[in-house]
């Protein structure tokens, strides 16, 4: 873990009417300079620091606060945590569970918002409370001293620059600790600014011991509540729309050296408080890809689902199964679209006539015939919307002609026939007469019509096929246009229709 503060190392030795020496350093000797001077630590609320307490100093390094004043009268302590103490070590989930420790983060937004701040708040270090904590409530609001003296808040801190020794930071905000106690199966049982890392981090859940067969444990992952990383978090997209987290791709590259981080100035481009050029929240010594936020309209149940040909989309409802402690869910039903297949008429063997078909008719429960009763159904013939010229409207100067053909269908299969209509001339050659496609090619207003195979046909009626046969002749062009205007005098260009099988 990338050291962040000028933190004091304890070295106590206990023994009868002997006193504990504080030694502050790294590896070399601890100083023996200054006799047997008394001398702790308290930690700063306001930039997290662990300052020495006694001693005046000397050749020990750093500016020690002294315990008295020039006349030798005794200093109060202040109301701060001393330091080191029993929380420093804990890891983050240990350190918001334990009484009198409390969390610190730092946020290398620097308070800043919008979509050119990522707010990455990340985990420091655990630290004790204020002399007089711990205490519980309110944490919104709250200045440093006051955050500190909470073991049920979480103190959040911005880079403040870098002192030659290490970045230095400056309090920003204070904020609760997660209500669950920092457990979690998804985003939705953390408060607000956390998410859960059950999807990155698989624990067992509470009171599981996934090394005892006879517990039962169920598969599941369990997590911890942890300061949100989206860039989503602070962004308000209003109703109808939410925010989704849009990343570059441009991450993955190596950290580029640091700066002399003993004495030189730390090169420090992002504002991080850390001695690199980008983002490497996750440790892995790659660059994190650059995420912005956007706003999206909301879509919710069938509205931009498309099933395709013979399919419905249907929102489909079911309650969420708790686990064993009764958590997991989510609040109300989950609700997902589907598509299924149309369901076909229930018709049974009727045979309508030409001209109709069968329909199933539902009519509603009568509450009279008593409790329990159903709607009652039934198939009936209906008549066929209409088809061909019934269908069509033709332009002035013009009127439909339908032309039906008989289904060519191998022996022991029925089709039905195959019937086309079209916008003709109320005057002018008869094309329908013409039989020889060169002859249909070469006479004003007629347009040859060709049967295709393994055809596919756009919305707008153009069909592309594999190969195409000459089937008859017809009056005016069929991108006249045929049914709206153009009056189809002007020849048009062939037509290609599928071949009925």
């Amino acid at each position: 873990m990338k050291t962040w503060l000028r933190l004091a190392v304890v070295v106590a030795v206990l023994a009868p009417s002997v006193g504990c020496t504080f030694y502050f350093g790294g590896d070399d000797d601890p100083c023996e300079d200054g006799g047997d001077r008394a001398f702790w630590g308290y930690r700063d609320p306001n930039s997290g620091e662990c300052i020495n307490f006694g001693g005046g100093g000397g050749s020990c390094g750093g500016d020690a606060v002294p315990v008295a004043d020039a006349e030798g009268a005794a200093l109060a302590q202040p109301n701060w945590a001393s330091c080191p103490g029993v929380c420093e070590g804990l890891d983050e989930a240990s350190c918001q569970a334990a009484p009198g420790c409390r969390a610190a983060y730092v946020d290398g937004c620097s308070g800043g918002t919008g979509a050119d701040c990522a707010p990455t708040p990340r985990f420091l270090e655990c630290w004790g409370v204020a002399q007089t904590g711990p205490v519980q409530g309110t944490c919104d609001g709250l200045d440093a001293q006051g955050c500190s003296e909470h073991d049920d808040c979480l103190a959040i801190y911005y880079p403040a620059g870098f002192d030659g020794f290490a970045p230095s930071l400056a309090f920003g905000y204070c904020a609760p600790e997660p209500t669950n106690g920092g457990g979690c199966y998804s985003d939705a049982e953390c408060g607000a600014g956390f998410e859960c890392t059950a999807d990155t981090e698989c624990l067992p859940p509470p009171g599981c011991d996934p090394t005892d067969p006879t517990m039962g444990c169920p598969a599941v992952c369990y997590g911890r509540c942890v300061p949100s990383t989206s860039t989503c978090d602070a962004v308000d997209c209003g109703l109808g729309s939410h925010c989704e987290e849009v990343c570059t791709g441009t991450g993955g590259g190596p950290i580029p050296p640091a700066g002399d981080e003993a004495g030189a100035p730390c090169l420090d481009e992002n504002g991080d408080g850390r001695c690199d050029q980008c983002l490497d929240n996750n440790g892995d010594g790659l660059c994190d890809e650059e995420c912005f936020p956007v706003c999206v309209p909301d879509t919710t149940g069938c509205e931009a689902i498309d099933c395709g040909p013979g399919f419905v989309c249907d929102l489909q409802c079911f309650p969420c199964d708790p686990l064993p402690d009764g958590t997991g869910c989510p609040v109300g039903p989950v609700c997902e679209p589907f598509c299924r297949p149309i369901d076909p008429p229930n018709c049974g063997g009727i045979m309508c006539p030409t001209g109709s078909h069968c329909q199933e008719e539902c009519l509603g429960c009568d509450p009279a015939t008593g409790p329990g009763c159903t709607d009652v159904c039934r198939a009936t013939c209906v008549p066929d919307e209409p088809l061909g010229c019934a269908a069509v409207t033709c332009a002035p100067g013009t009127h439909c002609e339908e032309t039906c053909f008989p289904c060519d269908a191998p022996p022991g299969a029925d089709c039905a026939a195959f019937c086309d209509v079209a916008c003709v001339p109320d005057a002018g050659p008869v094309c329908e007469t013409i039989t020889d496609e060169m002859t249909c090619i070469g006479s004003l207003g007629c347009t040859p019509v060709y049967w295709g195979d393994n055809c596919t046909c756009d919305a707008s009626g153009v069909c592309t096929c594999t190969t195409t046969e000459f089937a008859r002749c017809e009056t005016g062009g069929w991108w006249d246009p045929p049914m709206t205007g153009g009056g189809g005098t002007s020849g048009g260009q062939p037509r290609v229709v599928p071949r009925p099988r």
